[in-house]
C-alpha cells in the first residue's frame, strides 16, 4: 500500500472517538481504498486486535423497528445459534441483514 494512503487511514483511525464507528463504505469515501480492499484491511485490524467489532442485527417489531448490538462474534454467535425472536419485543430477528462496523481499540500505530 502506497505511504500516502497508509497515512491517509491512519489518520481516519487515529481521528476516531471511543464511540466513532468505522464501516468499509466509511474508509473508501475517505482514503483511495476500494470497498473490498477497506474490507479486507479493517478485518486485519480486528484480527490484530487494533480495532473492536460491532455487530447489529434489525429487528422488525409491530410497533417499530429497532437493531440488536453485539460487541464481540462470540456473542453475536452464541445469539445467533440461540435466538429467533427478540427478547425485547419478541418479534422476528432478521440474522441475514447483520451490519457489521469496527470501534477504536488499543493501539499505538496502525
Amino acid at each position: 500500500m502506497p505511504p500516502s494512503v497508509m497515512r491517509a487511514l491512519e489518520k481516519q483511525i487515529l481521528d476516531l472517538r471511543p464511540s466513532d464507528v468505522l464501516t468499509k463504505h466509511l474508509v473508501s469515501r475517505h482514503t483511495p481504498i476500494d470497498m473490498d480492499f477497506a474490507e479486507e484491511i479493517l478485518i486485519e485490524l480486528f484480527k490484530e486486535k487494533k480495532l473492536k467489532i460491532i455487530i447489529r442485527v434489525p429487528c422488525i417489531g409491530e410497533q417499530y423497528r429497532h437493531f440488536i448490538t453485539f460487541n464481540s462474534l462470540k456473542e453475536y454467535y452464541k445469539a445467533n445459534s440461540q435466538n429467533t425472536l427478540c427478547d425485547q419485543c419478541d418479534s422476528i430477528i432478521e440474522w441475514d441483514k447483520a451490519v457489521v462496523g469496527f470501534k477504536r481499540g488499543i493501539y499505538s500505530n496502525v
